[in-house]
């Protein structure tokens, strides 16, 4: 499967001519990428034919407070609206386990069962976190991971292992090139 990041409606309708098969929708590139405002999930839910899913993340780095939950909770509810097939977020708490309980009440604010992908955060957390993952009631469709909080380059091995154990779960990035591709 191929995701693409898409800025704009532009980006999103040229990544589905390029073949993309669903899009991970930022508001901007800063800090690794941070949500979109909702008029900008709709109109890009509206401009293409394959699943977006805006990124629920509202600064940088993988931890958040009450008062941005909440927020999260919101722009969830309306990119739901919007008609986003799904979210990308991930949450880690200061001991760098997977935050359930921040995971668990975003998600909880959107129609039960919206599918969502757990990004990068997985590459910064403590060992057992995929497995956390795996065993929640709701476990991520899709985790997005590099191998390495050093991107892909570093990673590509644990990429790979991952990849090779459930190639359903994984979704690539972090510096991924094309050069990075095995056959």
């Amino acid at each position: 499967m191929l995701e693409v990041i898409a800025l704009n409606v532009d980006d999103a309708r040229k990544a589905e001519e390029g073949g993309a098969h669903q899009l991970e929708l930022v508001g901007t590139m800063d800090k690794d990428g941070l949500s979109p405002s909702p008029a900008l999930a709709a109109d890009v839910v509206t401009a293409v034919n394959i699943p977006v899913r805006p990124m629920l993340r509202l600064s940088d780095g993988f931890a958040t407070n009450a008062n941005e939950v909440e927020q999260l909770k919101q722009l969830a509810v309306q990119y739901a609206d919007a008609g986003a097939a799904g979210v990308v977020l991930g949450f880690l708490t200061p001991d760098s386990q997977i935050d359930i309980a921040v995971l668990e009440g975003i998600l909880s604010s959107t129609a039960p069962g919206m599918d969502y992908t757990f990004h990068r955060a997985i590459d910064y957390a403590a060992q057992g976190a995929r497995e956390t993952l795996l065993a929640l009631e709701h476990p991520p469709r899709h985790v997005l991971t590099a191998g390495s909080p050093l991107g892909v380059g570093e990673g590509i091995e644990t990429l790979l292992a991952r990849a090779k154990a459930t190639p359903e779960l994984i979704l690539a990035g972090g510096g991924l090139k094309l050069s990075s591709c095995r056959a």
